[in-house]
């Protein structure tokens, strides 16, 4: 107990206030700043040592770091630890100890700095007290030291020595007898207070007063040292004798070996050639002792291959290289594979070299031939205007001539290992394979026979094939060799003919049904608009015992005219014209006119600053009409739509792949019925013949995806049978946030006496018209045509002039441009239920007119004219 006393007041003499459990019994309590060293035999003398260490500092809550080196590695740590303590699992999950191997921290920069490995223990102690733990105890292994690093190691020992007394830390530094002389275990012992070493079988304490016990330790490394010699020069004198006998059975080999072999010095010296290298040469093997290879055989290339490999000291290889024996011109240019390997000395300096030859001429020679050859085929192939081609018994393709990459697109290499039917669509590959089976039966040539082939970029191109059977040597059936020549054009050529003599009888056809379809189009608009119009003021002025029934035809109205503008815009998905629009206030008039069955109700969630984007307002509308009648016909048993509206930004880095920019989103939600993915996939695929009874809302989807992709956006699904459907929209916005002019409110759309010229041939859609704007508060002056519009206006002026777009006699925008030049900044409204309108446009947009498509109902129009008045 004095000794341990004595150790503990020498070992921590800086800070003797707290003792700790070292766990090494000779050793017993330490005190904090403790800095010692242990010699080690082996593993287990290792192990022995630092597993109680290390237990003991988990036990009294200290921050323990073990760096390993050989021969214990992180595993056998971990291994050593878990079956010391059962519970260490715990002291592992509460991150109390580190186990890493030493280039993790001595040389983790591939150099060992001191100041760094110093900085970085006093990190871990830092990082141990902040996570409540009482100091650091810590290992390592100096095993991994090599000469030039030794002195720098001793001397950051001594540093640690000097330092370590400052913080609540103790170290144990672990030494391999195996690797200390006796200088180095005479710095251990000078840079430690003290140390311990096993001495017969049981641990022991050097001080640093102790020489007389460090000089044994070095009589003993010393003794180890003679012992080595003596096995060493044992270990010579039998090597000698096995030179020996190496040395005849080389010499053997050379006699029998059968490939060309020369042992060469250095500097290309012969020492010994092989009896097959002496004929290969034409010489006796007696002709080439002590004579240097490039007086034989003289040739600059070569003989500098031969210096760069003494230099470099890396084995060189030739493949069917060109050489001219000089006292042998009769055989002219010989090709030889050859090797030419360094044998390095115990210095790592070449001290012999190893050639090897072997004669490939005459396989050279045939190459040279079959290329040749070759070469006059691919000359012949490669000028023709037909793909040539090879293929073997089974319909493998063996060779592809570089003419099907005009042909087909492919690269050859792409072609070889398929067969012809694999560049076919299958029904094509299903026919043609028949037919080739039963001419390969019968091992056939055939001709001209035509076939459809995929072309790499998915266009189909058509060939004509013919080909003949070969065989090979023993006649059996090789295969089929032939020519594939486009005949694509000269095809279309003659379907082109067909298709001129019927279609010049569809045109006609076709010409007919446009006319009639324009006709029944705006024909019916009228009809409708004349209904709309009515029952609109027979809501407001009629008998209420009428007013549900006159309900029930403006409704169908309403869904009817809805119906008819989706047909419009299928028929014309373009957007005719665009304006900064702002869209809170398109689907606010869109609501407010939209026709609902009881049960159903609408709320909505409109971004207060929303942006504005450019579109037009009639395709607009169409889009909040078509996602509103596909919720409503999703819920039969009422619910809610929610329509809402909000800005969005996207950065570009969406999994969508969306470009970046600003956007506005306008979102419909239903509680009605959830859409399965698989009906996804198909909400905005054009209508197959069989789905023609699906309802105008999947009419009306066609339309919002037509609208919605006119206007640069996307359209996004999402269906659950908890929260129902909700469709989302995103279109552009204007750069700059730039914003329309406010829209009209619903409740401020009676005139106020301004006078409208209505300029309409169709009686029945003027009167009803005339009367409804009448009654809401404006003067109607009704023009049939051009003169009478004209005549009128002379005499009464207008305020306003609205026109039809198609009337007999005149264009209605050539009529309201005559009216407009009489008096610049007229508001005028054309009107036209014809499906193509797109021509007459740019006319209607240059002279800064509105346009109102048929079928419209009083509101919309109301809302078009108090606008127009509004904004002149």
């Amino acid at each position: 107990m004095e000794r341990q006393s004595a150790l503990r007041q020498r070992a921590g003499k800086k800070n003797p206030a707290e003792l700790r459990k070292s766990g090494i019994e000779i050793i017993g309590d330490l005190p904090w700043g403790t800095h010692f060293s242990h010699f080690y035999e082996d593993r287990d003398c290792l192990l022995s040592v630092l597993v109680p260490f290390f237990k003991a500092g988990l036990e009294s809550n200290e921050f323990c770091m073990w760096i390993t080196a050989d021969p214990v590695g992180v595993e056998d740590a971990m291994k050593a630890m878990r079956q010391a303590m059962p519970h260490f699992e715990y002291y592992l999950s509460k991150k109390q100890i580190e186990i890493i191997p030493y280039s993790d921290w001595y040389t983790k920069g591939k150099t060992f700095y001191s100041k760094t490995v110093l900085e970085g223990w006093v990190a871990k102690y830092i990082q141990g007290l902040a996570r409540g733990f009482q100091g650091l105890r810590a290992s390592g292994n100096t095993s991994w030291l090599n000469k030039e690093d030794w002195d720098a190691f001793i001397r950051y020992e001594r540093e640690v020595d000097n330092v370590i007394g400052s913080y609540r830390m103790i170290a144990l530094c672990s030494y391999s007898l195996e690797r200390c002389g006796a200088e180095e275990v005479l710095d251990v012992v000078s840079s430690h207070p003290f140390a311990l070493i096993k001495r017969r079988g049981r641990l022991e304490v050097i001080e640093r007063s102790e020489q007389k016990l460090a000089e044994e330790v070095l009589l003993r490394a010393n003794r180890e040292l003679e012992r080595k010699v003596d096995e060493r020069t044992s270990e010579l004198v039998g090597l000698n004798g096995r030179i020996n006998e190496e040395s005849r059975r080389l010499k053997a080999f050379f006699d029998h070996v059968m490939t060309p072999l020369a042992f060469l010095d250095r500097d290309f010296n012969f020492i010994m050639v092989s009896r097959s290298y002496a004929k290969e040469a034409g010489r006796e093997v007696s002709d080439f002792a002590g004579k240097n290879h490039f007086e034989l055989y003289p040739h600059e290339e070569n003989q500098r291959i031969f210096a760069s490999v003494v230099r470099d000291k890396k084995p060189f290889v030739a493949v069917a290289k060109p050489f001219e024996y000089p006292d042998h011109p009769e055989w002219g240019v010989t090709y030889w594979d050859w090797s030419l390997v360094p044998i390095l000395d115990g210095a790592g300096e070449v001290e012999f070299l190893v050639f090897s030859l072997k004669d490939v001429t005459e396989m050279k020679r045939a190459e040279l031939a079959l290329k040749r050859s070759e070469g006059r085929f691919r000359a012949l192939v490669e000028t023709t205007s037909d793909w040539v081609w090879e293929v073997d018994r089974n319909a493998v393709y063996t060779y592809v001539s570089p003419k099907i990459r005009e042909i087909l697109g492919y690269e050859p290499e792409e072609v070889i290992g398929k067969t012809p039917f694999d560049l076919m669509p299958p029904d094509e590959a299903s026919r043609i394979s028949a037919v080739f089976n039963n001419i390969a039966v019968f091992r056939r040539p055939f001709s001209m026979i035509e076939n459809v082939n995929a072309h790499k970029d998915g266009r189909l191109v058509t060939l004509e094939t013919s080909g003949a059977p070969f065989f090979n040597e023993k006649g059996g059936f090789a295969g089929y060799r032939g020519i594939d020549r486009d005949v694509t054009e000269r095809k279309a050529v003659e379907a082109e003919r067909g298709r001129l003599a019927a279609d010049s009888a569809k045109v006609k056809k076709t010409e007919t049904l446009e006319a009639l379809a324009g006709n029944i189009s705006d024909g019916f608009s009228n009809i409708l608009t004349t209904i709309s119009s009515l029952s609109d003021l027979a809501l407001k002025e009629g008998d209420e015992r009428l007013k549900t029934r006159i309900a029930d035809i403006h409704a169908a109205s309403a869904r009817a005219t809805e119906l008819l503008k989706q047909v419009y815009l299928l028929g014309s998905p373009a957007p005719t014209g665009t304006e900064p629009l702002d869209l809170n206030a398109v689907a606010e008039g869109v609501l407010g006119g939209i026709a609902l069955p009881s049960g159903i109700q609408v709320k909505t969630h409109l971004e207060t600053a929303l942006w504005a984007i450019s579109g037009n307002k009639g395709g607009m509308e169409q889009i909040i009409t078509g996602l509103a009648s596909n919720a409503r016909e999703a819920m039969d048993d009422g619910g809610m739509i929610t329509v809402s509206t909000s800005n969005v930004l996207l950065s570009g880095d969406e999994p969508s792949g969306r470009a970046a920019g600003p956007y506005v989103c306008l979102s419909v939600k239903d509680t009605g019925r959830a859409i399965d993915e698989e009906a996804k996939k198909g909400l905005f695929a054009p209508l197959s013949e069989g789905e023609q009874g699906k309802g105008p809302s999947r009419i009306g989807l066609l339309v919002v995806d037509s609208m919605v992709k006119a206007h640069h956006g996307w359209v996004e699904v999402e269906s659950s049978p908890e929260e129902g459907s909700v469709f989302r929209v995103y279109i552009p916005a204007l750069r700059g946030g730039v914003l329309p002019g406010k829209a009209v409110v619903t409740d401020d759309l009676r005139g106020n006496g301004e006078r409208v010229l209505f300029i309409e041939d169709e009686k029945a859609l003027r009167k009803s018209v005339s009367t409804a704007l009448s009654i809401s508060g404006y003067t109607v002056l009704e023009a049939e045509g051009a003169e009478e519009a004209a005549s009128i206006f002379s005499k009464e002026g207008a305020d306003l002039v609205m026109t039809d777009l198609v009337l007999h006699g005149k264009n209605g925008v050539a009529i309201a441009g005559e009216l407009s030049a009489k008096n610049p900044g007229l508001p005028v409204i054309v009107t036209s239920g014809y499906m193509d309108t797109e021509s007459e446009w740019p006319l209607i947009k240059e002279k800064g007119f509105r346009f109102l498509q048929k079928p419209f109902s009083l509101n919309e129009l109301l809302k078009t004219i108090k606008t127009a008045l509004r904004n002149q």
